[in-house]
């Protein structure tokens, strides 16, 4: 990338958005991975037999991302846990033995929690399992699911906003037979309520099919649902649990700064205070186009990077993914 470097480097002035850091004049953040309406988790717990060999080839038609919780005394199967982490979905904790959390000591309650992790981290190397559902949707002590989990999930259900209230008392749905979410059509209309809302629609399932698992759902209805979700794939963005949490918290302490190179590059950090080593999920932004510019690419250092400009109203704009506190990124102008 050719750039030069002879005139007053100019930064320009900062304004505060809805996030907590400084974003520079025209940059937005998107609320939801490539400014979609909405997100969608599909929690599944307990490893019933089903979900791996019947549930996840569902999603994976699609190239959905799921998030399994499983109950470490009851798997059978970590070799296909291993291989739904390696094409990308999430193996989080549901305890070590599902008891109750709150009728246990403080001290047997660390011992479900960290030992459950311990073991996931264990056989599913490579990602570290950093969100857990509460077993019967009761949450344990707080100060001691900090030490070990980003967040929590329970099942009230109501659809999550953009910024959940509390990280370790999120919402989900729950669907199948012991549900009023049975159909394509009770699927459908929860993600369409997030819609509506900006917001996050998480499911909670169990069982499929006939495969003993507490409430199970139809593995027809659910197909007939993904089909709908893939048909209306620009509104939503489907996504594991834990990477809708680490979405959320890095967008709201984003920081980005720009520094004017020349009349036909910018030079721009993004960079937030969380852990890199799990905080590393890409955040989509965009850019208006400077005056006079038509189109852009964007470099991380000198390798080019996917971008796309659009135009929104009477402005162009270039968007694109960047992880926080990676590389210093370029805007170059296209002729």
């Amino acid at each position: 990338m050719k750039r030069v470097i002879n005139i007053l480097q100019l930064s320009l002035l900062f304004s505060f958005s809805a996030v907590s850091g400084q974003v520079a004049k025209d940059y937005e953040v998107a609320t939801w991975h490539e400014f979609k309406i909405a997100a969608v988790s599909y929690t599944f717990d307990d490893n019933t037999p089903k979900q791996l060999p019947v549930a996840i080839p569902l999603f994976d038609q699609y190239n959905f991302k799921v998030t399994l919780f499983p109950v470490i005394n009851w798997v059978s199967d970590w070799s296909g846990l291993k291989k739904a982490a390696e094409n990308g979905h999430e193996i989080g904790s549901h305890t070590v033995s599902h008891p109750v959390l709150s009728t246990l000591s403080v001290e047997n309650q660390e011992k479900e929690l960290q030992q459950s992790q311990h073991v996931i981290d264990s056989n599913i190397p490579g990602e570290k399992c950093v969100t857990i559902a509460y077993p019967n949707c009761v949450t344990g002590d707080l100060a001691t699911v900090q030490k070990y989990y980003l967040a929590g999930r329970i099942c009230s259900g109501a659809i999550v906003p953009s910024t959940p209230s509390d990280f370790y008392n999120i919402s989900s749905i729950a669907a199948g037979s012991q549900s009023s979410v049975r159909l394509v059509q009770d699927f459908n209309s929860k993600v369409e309520l997030a819609k509506a809302s900006n917001g996050w629609c998480v499911f909670l399932l169990h069982g499929i099919d006939d495969d003993k698992g507490y409430s199970p759902v139809a593995s027809t209805e659910l197909a007939a649902h993904l089909k709908f979700m893939n048909d209306h794939s620009k509104d939503y963005w489907v996504a594991t649990f834990g990477n809708v949490v680490k979405y959320i918290k890095e967008r709201n302490a984003i920081s980005i700064s720009e520094t004017v190179l020349n009349a036909d590059s910018l030079k721009l950090l993004v960079k937030d205070n969380l852990d890199p080593s799990i905080y590393n999920v890409p955040v989509t932004i965009r850019r208006k186009l400077p005056e006079g510019w038509n189109s852009a690419h964007v470099y991380a250092g000198k390798k080019q990077i996917k971008s796309e400009v659009s135009l929104i109203g009477n402005g162009k704009f270039v968007v694109f993914d960047v992880v926080p506190g990676q590389d210093e990124l370029y805007l170059v102008k296209l002729e």
